[in-house]
């Protein structure tokens, strides 16, 4: 029972295959995409290290959503 609430610590692997990926669409902005992810942009950066401050989305770019 212990090791299956807390899979994401023994399985890490399992934990980054279920991770989510959104693909970029026309008209996206980061704060749209974390906002209807439930997510902060800070989150979004830090999950996608090609995602600086400076960095523009570019259509059909896949981002991780953190979990």
């Amino acid at each position: 029972l212990h090791v299956a609430r807390n899979e994401d610590y023994y399985f890490p692997e399992i934990a980054e295959m279920r991770r989510r990926e959104y693909v970029v669409k026309k008209g996206d902005t980061l704060w749209q995409i974390a906002r209807r992810h439930g997510v902060t942009v800070e989150k979004i950066r830090k999950a996608n290290k090609s995602l600086s401050a400076s960095a523009r989305l570019q259509l059909g770019q896949r981002i991780q959503m953190p979990g």
